[in-house]
């Protein structure tokens, strides 16, 4: 976890997630602007309209590249509005189950604050091992399940890891829990925790990707990050507040 943003309170807001919380390519309009020499290379060996790809970009990544996000980053934007100190992920791309393990290891350790928020963001189910077993062939043969409804269990097995050690923290510390969900995957399991997005309300927050991707220009080309550019950053940072400052007033 890093620290991305300091406030004056006491109070803490924790973001868990992949690399829509991380901050993938926000920083790429600054490169388009500063640094001629990697604008170069895509130019060189990438398509006009292409998608630039995590491993195409993290050679190029520098620290300054991480104030660079973070700044416009929903994470910060929501943290410096509510006065609260940022913690964050600080790999690009964990899967839910590794986020947990984090979440874990992070509450276990001296926590300097007592009021803390955290929110969760699932990410793609695609990331998670959820392998068929041989116990669950014999539920399709012997009691009629289909691999749909396997699967689903699986899910909300998951959802239900997650949200259990939410619970226990909300018990044991006082700390407030929220959740994103990306693909859809996951709010049905407890919608009254989902942030909804922008004015439609949604549960899920993939329609920005296609909406609001993050693109540049170099010369005759268009460069393409389908992750959420710095006004959907805004959007998503305003629905966070919004959902957190009325529950905040309702409890």
């Amino acid at each position: 976890m890093e620290l991305s943003h300091i406030s004056n309170s006491e109070k803490c807001i924790i973001f868990l997630g992949d690399s829509f919380t991380w901050g993938q390519g926000l920083y790429l309009p600054n490169w388009a602007e500063t640094r001629d020499d990697v604008m170069e290379h895509y130019y060189r060996i990438k398509e006009t309209e292409s998608h630039l790809q995590w491993n195409e970009q993290k050679p190029f990544f520098r620290k300054q590249d991480f104030i660079l996000k973070n700044d416009i980053s929903f994470t910060n934007i929501v943290a410096k509005k509510l006065n609260r100190n940022c913690y964050k992920v600080v790999e690009n791309g964990e899967n839910t189950t590794k986020n947990l393990l984090i979440l874990k290891s992070f509450a276990n350790k001296n926590f300097p604050y007592k009021d803390v928020i955290i929110v969760f963001q699932f990410t793609s189910i695609g990331r998670e091992e959820l392998e068929m077993e041989n116990f669950d062939y014999q539920l399709i043969i012997n009691e009629d399940r289909t691999i749909n409804d396997i699967f689903s269990d699986k899910v909300n097995l998951l959802f239900d890891k997650v949200n259990n050690e939410l619970i226990r923290l909300q018990k044991e510390f006082g700390w407030k829990f929220y959740y994103l969900d990306w693909l859809g995957d996951f709010y049905k399991f407890s919608t009254e925790k989902f942030i909804e997005i922008g004015q439609k309300k949604l549960y899920k927050f993939d329609t920005l990707c296609y909406n609001y991707p993050i693109k540049i220009a170099y010369r005759d080309k268009i460069f393409y990050d389908y992750h959420l550019n710095e006004e959907a950053n805004l959007l998503l940072a305003n629905s966070i507040i919004n959902f957190i400052q009325k529950d905040l007033e309702n409890s």
